[in-house]
């Protein structure tokens, strides 16, 4: 691992451990995945935003603050999208280092005898399929 410059990070000096490594985080709008996007920009690396809901304010803001990243919408149950999102990724920044699978949903609060089949396959084309395919596609271009 290549260490860079450090970055001053609430009064403490880190090392750029991450430096230039190429990160994309999953449901990354808003959250614990802007949260993580956040801190592989400030580990060093370039961060990839992607969500259902564009997070490009959300990159541009990180660009701003003299990190590097980018933003790409992605819906992770459409497997056709997520195939696109990791091409555009590789197009962009020659690799793929590392993920964080982090898009999900919840289901509205009611008793099981209640919810819908709809709803139901709706949590779980993304929660799960949605993990499913993206580590398909990002597994792939790692091992290159």
């Amino acid at each position: 691992m290549t260490y860079g410059t450090a970055y001053e990070n609430r009064g403490e000096k880190t090392d750029f451990f991450m430096k230039n490594e190429v990160t994309l985080v999953t449901g990354a709008a808003w959250g614990i995945g802007l949260t993580t996007a956040r801190a592989f920009a400030q580990a060093g690396a370039i961060a990839v935003l992607s969500d259902i809901n564009e997070p490009a304010q959300q990159a541009e803001e990180l660009v701003k603050q003299g990190f590097k990243a980018m933003s790409i919408q992605c819906d992770v149950s459409d497997e056709r999208q997520v195939k696109t999102m990791i091409g555009k990724i590789v197009v962009s920044c020659g690799r793929l280092d590392a993920a964080y699978n982090n898009a999900g949903i919840n289901s509205p609060v009611a008793e099981t005898a209640d919810t819908s089949s709809e709803g139901y396959d709706r949590v779980m084309n993304i929660n799960l399929r949605g993990i499913w395919n993206c580590m398909k596609y990002e597994l792939r271009q790692m091992r290159q």
